[in-house]
């Protein structure tokens, strides 16, 4: 019995280093899709041992987050955001982006003149400055402030959103 569970506990060890090794060669190729050398890296959601990276965390503002990757580019840390499935580039994709712009100034005080978001096609890259700074701050004011209310409304009109949402279910105003 205690043979069968050594050799249990070997082989969960050689899947877990196995499972590693892999997430580690896939974060690589990502890494070179997406248009950067490797050894850029500074910040990475996976480490290369195959654990996860602390979240960048703003304090002040209450915000939490984890770019894909955080590359050194001409001095400056560029928030790389990979969304490899989407062929479009949504607002969504910007505000996150921008959001992680703003955590990289608040957490290292260096501001990113830029973000890049790879898409399945293309690389874009999207200018991080003032205006964009002052929206992510206005946009955690907002959210705080709604967190307050006790109701708050869908801010669409798209009932195919609302079939996707995981509050389908208790939200009195779902457009089915």
């Amino acid at each position: 019995m205690e043979n069968a569970f050594i050799v249990f506990a070997i082989l969960i060890l050689v899947i877990t280093l196995l499972i590693a090794y892999f997430l580690i060669r896939y974060a690589k190729v990502l890494g070179k899709r997406a248009g950067f050398d490797y050894k850029q890296v500074v910040y990475q959601d996976i480490r290369e041992d195959g654990t996860l990276t602390r979240p960048l965390y703003a304090r002040q503002y209450g915000l939490v987050g984890k770019p894909d990757w955080i590359i050194e580019e001409n001095g400056s840390l560029i928030p790389i955001e990979d969304k490899p499935t989407s062929m479009n580039l949504y607002p969504s994709h910007i505000g996150q982006l921008m959001a992680y712009c703003f955590l990289i100034e608040e957490v290292y005080g260096l501001k990113p003149p830029h973000g890049k978001i790879r898409l399945s096609d293309r690389i874009e890259k999207i200018v991080y400055n003032e205006r964009a700074r002052e929206e992510v701050i206005r946009i955690l004011r907002r959210m705080r402030e709604d967190l307050k209310k006790d109701t708050i409304h869908p801010n669409h009109p798209d009932k195919n959103r609302c079939l996707s949402c995981k509050y389908l279910d208790i939200c009195g105003e779902t457009k089915r």
